[in-house]
């Protein structure tokens, strides 16, 4: 009880120090390795980004990573995202989960193809590419049956021609699922070392976030994993370093365990609202005896920044670890551990591997002769 307490206080900082991280802003252009605001997976972004709350596949390293403590099987996705012309961005993540928690690592590059540079002059000095990346490895605890934590540790590169910087940062969250319908969470960003081009330092673009998912069908109906139908409700509140909040929400319907439609959208964001639309595609979806595969699009208007297109591809595997939410808790692991047999089975062979018992012996008692009676009635003047 005194863990889990420790665990609801640090949960209860974090949300409160989210106001004070919003107006500890910079403002737009006061940050470096921005790429790491582009959160690239095409289901989240389906769903106007707002995944903090629901966090429940492998993409939860970008939004959430408590949500990877909740995942059942192995999971691998690779993702394509199209920026605008001359750049894109490829990312990629990794899922294994345990019953001593899950493992995670994921890697995000984008790649700029070779452009015209000009000197301080204005004179041209020819075509300077640039690439940045960054490397995450992450873990995440089921705390008790409801309530999961998770972090993560990311190396950041930037290069830009023959210069280049670096930068080390950390991710944190935790995710409430209160209801088998509800769930919500927070986690935060890009807190680390700040990065040095040219002699000048720049913070890396630090956010918080904050939201929670309902699915409906599961409140309404106890046979809605019979239907294949599922019906998702998204919202998330952002608040970046570099510029001002702003909120998330999206929609998700699954239908026949076979094809999901998206929408999704932002408001009150720097580059003005935005507008998303995703679909997926599944094979398998819940077979837990054969690979899982879904392949997932979204079309992302972001206002100044025009049209993206992202796609993905995502693989389940491996041994299904779905014994129960409570088989999963940290504090109750020794317990699964431990085989459970039928007592009925078990007795022909007790039976047999137990040796016969030897007789027993009776005990016999020495009896002693007893004295004669006579002389003794006569001591006692009984006998005259």
């Amino acid at each position: 009880m005194r863990k889990t307490a420790l665990w609801r206080r640090g949960c209860v900082l974090l949300l409160a120090s989210l106001p004070g991280f919003c107006a500890a802003s910079g403002g737009p252009g006061t940050t470096a390795a921005n790429f790491l605001s582009l959160n690239v997976a095409p289901r989240p972004a389906g769903l106007g980004e707002a995944f903090t709350g629901l966090a429940d596949d492998v993409s939860a390293i970008m939004y959430n990573p408590a949500g990877l403590a909740w995942l059942d099987r192995q999971e691998l996705s690779l993702v394509h995202h199209e920026f605008f012309q001359g750049a894109h961005q490829e990312w990629g993540a990794y899922a294994y989960p345990t019953v001593r928690g899950t493992f995670a690592g994921s890697f995000n590059m984008l790649f700029i193809d070779a452009f015209e540079s000009f000197s301080a002059e204005d004179q041209p000095i020819g075509k300077k590419g640039a690439l940045d990346a960054a490397f995450s490895g992450a873990y995440a605890l089921q705390v008790t049956d409801w309530f999961s934590v998770g972090g993560t540790g990311k190396f950041i590169s930037s290069r830009l021609d023959d210069r280049r910087a670096a930068a080390v940062a950390a991710d944190g969250g935790f995710l409430i699922r209160a209801t088998e319908w509800f769930s919500a969470g927070a986690s935060v960003f890009n807190v680390g070392t700040r990065m040095k081009f040219v002699g000048e330092a720049f913070d890396l673009p630090a956010t918080a976030r904050v939201g929670f998912a309902v699915k409906p069908l599961r409140r309404l109906h106890n046979d809605y994993e019979e239907w294949g139908d599922e019906f998702t409700i998204v919202a998330d509140g952002v608040f970046p370093r570099a510029g001002s909040a702003y909120v998330a929400g999206g929609v998700e319907h699954i239908s026949s365990n076979f094809m999901a439609l998206r929408a999704g959208g932002t408001m009150g964001r720097d580059t003005g609202p935005g507008y998303s639309a995703g679909m997926g595609l599944y094979i398998n979806r819940n077979n837990p005896d054969r690979p899982q595969f879904s392949f997932d699009y979204a079309f992302v208007d972001s206002g100044e920044l025009n049209f993206q297109h992202r796609a993905g591809i995502t693989l389940r595997f491996g041994a299904s670890r779905s014994r129960g939410i409570s088989e999963r808790s940290f504090w109750r692991r020794v317990e699964t551990d431990i085989p459970q047999r039928d007592p009925e089975s078990m007795r022909p062979q007790l039976e047999t591997s137990q040796p016969e018992p030897e007789p027993v012996k009776p005990i016999r008692r020495k009896q002693r002769a007893l004295p004669p009676l006579e002389p003794l009635l006569e001591r006692k003047g009984v006998l005259r």
